[in-house]
């Protein structure tokens, strides 16, 4: 399909700066004029974004530059526009029922903690923004104040802010308060003093803020910084009083060292210092913390349980009903005796988890999230849910992407529906079919699109048919009902009959035969498209952009590209912007002369003799893309096995990829791509050729991020020194959390 992805969150992509010849940027969308400062970066322009498809909202926003300095905290130095590009699939609401709060654009950048107010308000710690009360439209955003600053963030050195989209920028800064989170972590409020308490995951040093709420005004009053910690601090809860009235004890968590600490009394004129409970060890970073009645709840991927029994260390357990999650909030609801977890995964198809304390028993309690980065309970028991796609695919950092949603207090004991079988996400076909499955005696509402829920066939399974749909992105529903209807599950899947449109660009320069090769390169008009090229009428085989075209002999050469997309359309070879010639001249001998141009030798077409008329380019039935080159001699057998170390997740058992050894020494290219598509991890390793050959990557701390547990595709590429692609292979990739 060569028009934008149509999703159903309708969101594109709009690049910025020069226009130069290479893949065209995602969403094929135009420069955008704004974006004049080289460090200009693509802000995604919302057309028709649905931010609730139940409540069919429309929001209109202006294409936008978000210009980030050098200078500003380097969490944000990476966000770039490939990375906003990965918004294209995301779904468009969290599920069929939660409420929309605040959607993308609203200002929001993956809010790390949520409080509801007696007068109704949110608040939000905001890492770029600060502590930030939120408005009822969803649209609008954040309230600029002297705690909150939307879409600026001081910088590491301190006095210079930056600016994230605002052309009335000047008129939105406020004086900024002297005392104030520099990097809000967390956010609890206490109802009896009406204080706010946040934590600070400075790179200066973590700390534990409390914000007096003046209640005529519902606007901060003070602010003091009540503990400090040389780490940074990663989340803080309050425990419910043991009597009514009585002081709340606040537990906060350390990033390095995991240390889970307790203030007694942190509304205090002059609060006690931190004492230590425990430690997490090494068992993964936390990221979130919740406190119950009788124990403290920390999220670092799995959720252990650290008991408050009066002991001078606090004993742990692991909370079983979330094992093989990755869980990165988690919140307690005191009243209702619950444990709320929230996930976050590459695949952007989190949920959110309940544990019922008092029998243990876990279920999904909402899906369709996509990284959620922050839980809260109001009085009436409702759970407002705060995530932000880009921040799921293990970036260090977001800038207006994040998301609030209200998920109303629903039964335990729903029944949960999974899609069973289904089209693939890219296909020809507008006829498809689902199956579902859930307990036994349950029935089934489905909805295709922008069609309400409705009965649809099945008790315990069941199978629902569609005939006769468009082409573009389609979006799939179905969810359990038995009493209550149960949490929805979706499926996103595209029908696409367009070819993708193929473009080469001339190689530049003078090539002599036996000289430099040539280096082709070439793009499409879409995503995920795999490319296969021929030389001079010779079968395709398949090829990458950039690579060289070795062995071009003294002549004119003709080379074509095709493309085949994820629905399997396969591009015209015949088209003109898939097509190039390749002058080659002949190396002049010393004391010899160039001959006349129509004198020149005639190509040698690989699959002829010479001067033999390229055949036309009609691949054999066997030559279809994705088809590795065969090798003219035999090559030697390796088995290459990938070990993931570094503290990483692990595969449930060795990853064997096997290939095809070159003679000489080469390079094997290993590519790992998330459940959309999506690049996660490049490694270029070298390789001999022995028979065996034994490959471990030690990954690194952002990569360890954006490689959570889920599904991912692995290609390996092996390449000779001269670059060419020797042998080519994919590989469904597994990943699951530790033990």
């Amino acid at each position: 399909m060569r028009s934008p992805i149509a999703t159903s969150a309708g969101l594109r992509v709009d690049g910025c700066g020069e226009h130069r010849a290479g893949p065209p940027r995602p969403g094929g969308g135009k420069p955008n004029p704004q974006c004049g400062s080289p460090r200009g970066r693509c802000a995604i322009a919302h057309g028709e974004s649905a931010l609730n498809d139940h409540a069919r909202h429309r929001v209109a926003a202006e294409h936008a530059c978000m210009p980030i300095r050098r200078s500003a905290a380097r969490r944000h130095a990476g966000l770039t526009a490939a990375l906003l590009a990965l918004s294209l699939s995301l779904p468009a609401v969290a599920a069929a029922d939660p409420e929309p709060l605040a959607g993308v654009g609203s200002g929001l950048s993956a809010p790390a903690g949520v409080v509801q107010t007696p007068d109704g308000a949110l608040w939000v710690a905001d890492p770029v923004g600060g502590i930030c009360r939120v408005t009822t439209d969803p649209t609008t955003g954040l309230v600029p104040s002297p705690w909150c600053t939307p879409g600026v963030r001081e910088t590491d050195a301190g006095g210079e802010a930056d600016q994230a989209g605002h052309a009335d920028f000047a008129e939105l800064a406020p004086v900024l308060a002297a005392d104030r989170p520099e990097d809000p972590s967390g956010l609890v409020f206490d109802p009896a003093t009406d204080n706010l308490y946040a934590s600070d995951r400075s790179s200066r040093g973590g700390g534990i803020w409390r914000l007096h709420l003046d209640a005529s005004t519902g606007a901060i009053a003070t602010s003091e910084l009540i503990a400090v910690e040389p780490d940074r601090i990663v989340g803080l809860t309050l425990a419910p009083a043991p009597v009514a009235g009585g002081p709340r004890e606040l537990f906060y968590v350390t990033k390095r060292a995991g240390a889970i600490m307790r203030v007694a009394d942190p509304a205090a004129p002059a609060p006690d210092p931190p004492v230590r409970l425990g430690v997490l060890g090494d068992d993964g970073e936390p990221t979130s913390i919740a406190a119950g009645a009788d124990a403290v709840y920390v999220a670092h991927g799995a959720v252990t349980r650290f008991a408050l029994d009066g002991a001078a260390t606090a004993a742990r357990a692991p909370v079983a009903g979330l094992s093989g999650l990755d869980v990165t909030a988690v919140q307690v609801d005191t009243v209702h005796g619950r444990l709320y977890a929230g996930t976050s995964s590459p695949d952007l198809e989190d949920a959110v988890h309940v544990v019922d304390l008092s029998s243990g028993s876990a279920e999904t309690y909402e899906q369709g999230f996509a990284g959620v980065t922050a839980l809260g309970v109001g009085a009436d028991g409702a759970l407002t849910v705060a995530d932000d796609p880009i921040m799921a695919t293990g970036a260090e950092a977001s800038v207006g992407q994040g998301r609030l949603w209200r998920v109303a207090l629903a039964p335990l004991g729903r029944p949960a529906a999974e899609i069973t079988a289904g089209p693939p996400d890219a296909g020809r076909s507008g006829d498809v079919s689902f199956s579902y499955a859930s307990r036994a005696g349950a029935a089934f509402e489905c909805r295709l699109d922008d069609a309400d829920f409705a009965p649809c066939p099945g008790g315990g399974t069941g199978e629902q048919s569609y005939a006769g749909l468009t082409e573009g992105a389609h979006q799939f529903w179905v969810r359990g009902t038995e009493g209550a209807a149960g949490p929805s599950v979706t499926r996103r899947f595209v029908v696409d009959w367009t070819a993708p449109r193929v473009t080469i660009a001339t190689p530049q320069g003078d090539y002599v035969e036996g000289g430099p090769a040539p280096r082709v390169r070439f793009w499409a008009d879409e995503p995920r498209v795999t490319f296969s090229c021929s030389v001079d009428g010779a079968p395709y085989v398949l090829c990458f952009s950039g690579n060289p075209v070795q062995g071009l002999s003294a002549g004119t050469h003709a080379v074509r590209v095709v493309g085949v997309d994820a629905a399997g359309n396969r591009s015209d070879a015949d088209a003109q912007p898939a097509a190039l010639t390749l002058p080659i001249r002949a190396r002049v001998q010393p004391g010899t002369s160039q001959p006349p141009a129509d004198q020149q030798p005639e190509p040698t077409s690989p699959g002829g003799s010479v001067g033999q008329p390229a055949p036309a380019p009609q691949p054999a039935a066997n030559d279809a893309p994705g088809s590795a080159p065969q090798p003219t001699s035999s090559p030697r057998r390796f088995l290459a096995t990938l070990r993931l170390a570094g503290g990483s997740p692990v595969t449930a058992r060795p990853l064997r990829v096997r290939l095809a050894a070159p003679v000489a020494k080469a390079s094997l290219r290993i590519i790992i791509r998330n459940a959309r598509g999506h690049r996660v991890l490049r490694r270029a390793v070298r390789v001999s050729a022995s028979s065996r050959e034994r490959v471990a990557l030690r990954l690194s701390r952002g990569e360890q991020r954006r490689l959570r547990p889920g599904r991912y595709t692995l290609i390996a590429v092996l390449r000779t020194r001269a670059g060419v692609a020797v042998d080519a292979q994919t590989a469904p990739l597994r990943l699951r959390p530790r033990a």
